[in-house]
């Protein structure tokens, strides 16, 4: 009677621990509205023509901002595989969510 109760046990507290191991990828993202937790598939890199929705912006008469927006592009590129357009801040980039770099004439 021992050795059944105590098979019974271990068998409950395996399935218990089989149960507690689910999928943690599928957790944080049916999450992420309610815990702040964001995964890779709630972010957007590209719009529906397959064009980046981010937009470098930086001043055109700074020269010490170019080595920043090329490192930031690269490794946006690298990174993520977005190829984001880098513009001067008297450029048009409305549509598209807009990376400040520098003393842009742009409101935060």
């Amino acid at each position: 009677m021992k050795r059944l109760l105590a098979f019974l046990l271990v068998m409950v507290i395996a399935v218990g621990l089989l149960a507690g191991c689910g999928d943690s990828d599928n957790a944080n993202s049916d999450n992420a509205g309610t815990n702040g937790v964001v995964s890779n598939q709630d972010v957007k890199f590209l719009d529906d023509k397959g064009e980046s929705v981010y937009a470098i912006i930086r001043p055109e008469n700074n020269q010490d901002v170019i080595p920043i927006s090329q490192y930031l592009f690269q490794q946006m590129k690298s990174k993520l595989g977005v190829t984001a357009r880098t513009l001067f801040d008297d450029e048009d980039g409305a549509d598209k969510y807009e990376i400040l770099l520098g003393d842009v004439n742009r409101t935060e």
